[in-house]
């Protein structure tokens, strides 16, 4: 699993919506593949986070497979995690819905 930001945000959604099979993903958004420690499908550059994962089970559930993992390596882009992320760094992005995205929000709220 690779763990986008807001700054891939256009890059995430194209490669949701589009399979792997009719385009060459790298290709058509300008991300850079990275060789994984352990498995080998190719991680992202571009992105922050990364869980190298082995299938451990899959389960039918009507029109889809869920496909539950174990995490064998983690990884992170420097200065972005030590005991917890820096969300002052890191703009981890949360799909909503459509084309609509959120992020965590950092600073100072006031009433």
């Amino acid at each position: 699993m690779n763990i986008p930001t807001m700054e891939i945000v256009k890059e995430t959604l194209f490669c949701g919506r589009n399979s792997g099979r009719n385009y060459d993903k790298f290709t058509e958004t300008g991300l850079t593949q990275i060789p994984a420690k352990k498995v080998c499908p190719p991680l992202v550059k571009e992105c922050v986070f990364h869980l190298e994962c082995k299938v451990v089970n899959d389960v039918e559930t009507g029109d889809h497979t869920v496909f539950i993992g174990e995490v064998v390596v983690a990884s992170a882009e420097q200065g972005t995690f030590k005991d917890k992320f820096n969300i002052d760094k890191v703009k981890p992005i949360y799909h909503v819905g459509g084309d609509d995205f959120l992020t965590l929000y950092t600073g100072t709220f006031n009433r």
